[in-house]
């Protein structure tokens, strides 16, 4: 017999005490209808957490969903557009020697514009050194190698 079952007979009981007059000043029947009026309470709180759980269940799969799909794409994402420091090496040396090139014929104007592309370059690789900086510290500072 479940717990369902037992306050629908102790309910019945109830009834049938108030319906025939033996229920007024009876204390047990008080404290019997208090204990269902908590169980049924009990049982709706316990509804709205299945529906919140339910709510956090599919918020965690999205999340996971969302995590799985970073790391599927992300190593695709980083070999499409992946440049190596050995081009923005090449890149730099070959902006000096357009800038070398420009000195000679006296082009200032070609010459400016291979020092700004020069200078972005350097910028590049500069904030590649940094990123890798900062990731080496928070290794360190979080203990792992």
């Amino acid at each position: 017999m479940s717990i369902e079952d037992d306050i629908k007979n102790v309910q019945e009981l109830i009834d049938g005490a108030k319906r025939y007059g033996q229920y007024e000043g009876k204390k047990y029947y008080i404290s019997m209808e208090h204990i269902i009026s908590d169980y049924m309470m009990l049982k709706e709180i316990e509804k709205e957490h299945k529906k919140i759980n339910e709510r956090l269940k599919h918020k965690l799969l999205d999340t996971i969903k969302g995590t799985n799909i970073i790391k599927k794409e992300t190593p695709e994402y980083i070999k499409e557009n992946y440049v190596s420091k050995e081009k923005i090496y090449k890149k730099i040396n070959y902006y000096d020697d357009r800038i070398r090139h420009s000195k000679l014929i006296k082009d200032k104007e070609a010459e400016d514009f291979y020092y700004d592309l020069k200078i972005a370059f350097e910028k590049l690789l500069q904030e590649s050194e940094d990123y890798k900086w900062e990731i080496i510290q928070k290794k360190i500072m979080s203990g792992k190698k």
